[in-house]
């Protein structure tokens, strides 16, 4: 299930009339060692093995296209390189080597893939919802932190989940209620550390 929400098109304030765009609302980030378990949960391999391999993987497409070649994953689709020019006006004869950039990195996916993404089911977000999902997504950071860390503080977690103080409390007050943290601290000097309803992996 992908969650939007409509945003609206920009342009001036005065514009009419108004015109909105729908936009996927973000899950949340799903790295390397994550689609590593995921895998090993499914099939034979070992975490670190499916990690080592897709690490390997990645470093041969990064090879390959500053090579100046496109890279074709079956299923997934083709990635290559684009170029643009720092001088606004240029003649192709006269511009040198030196002034051709990197632009961005191009993705075409395959036919299999763009079928596969026109069925997506989509559903509006609410604002109760909205904030589950933020609530998940924070949680699932804290796991993260937690394994190479015995305590936490709001400034940490502004930094940790890229929020704002008031967010931060938000939050904290909410791990606090469902005992997903505790404070080992002072009412004025609060240090966290994870609750009896911590989620275990």
């Amino acid at each position: 299930m992908i969650y939007y929400d409509f945003y609206k098109n920009p342009g001036k304030e005065n514009d009419k009339p108004e015109r909105f765009h729908p936009r996927v609302i973000n899950q949340g980030t799903v790295d390397l060692q994550s689609l590593s378990k995921e895998i090993e949960k499914e099939s034979t391999l070992t975490s670190a093995d499916i990690e080592a391999s897709l690490t390997a993987v990645t470093e041969k497409i990064r090879f390959h296209l500053l090579k100046g070649e496109r890279v074709h994953i079956k299923g997934l689709g083709y990635f290559s390189v684009s170029l643009k020019c720092i001088k606004s006006d240029f003649d192709p004869k006269a511009t040198r080597a030196e002034n051709i950039k990197y632009k961005a990195l191009k993705f075409k996916a395959d036919k299999e893939m763009r079928i596969e993404l026109q069925n997506l089911e989509c559903k509006r977000l609410t604002k109760d919802l909205s904030a589950t999902m933020q609530d998940c997504e924070i949680i699932k950071k804290l796991g993260k932190y937690f394994k190479d860390n015995k305590y936490i503080t709001r400034r940490i977690m502004e930094r940790l989940c890229n929020i704002t103080p008031i967010t931060a409390n938000r939050r904290l007050n909410y791990c606090i209620q469902n005992n997903i943290l505790k404070n080992v601290g002072t009412r004025y000097n609060p240090i966290y550390i994870p609750g009896e309803q911590f989620p275990k992996e």
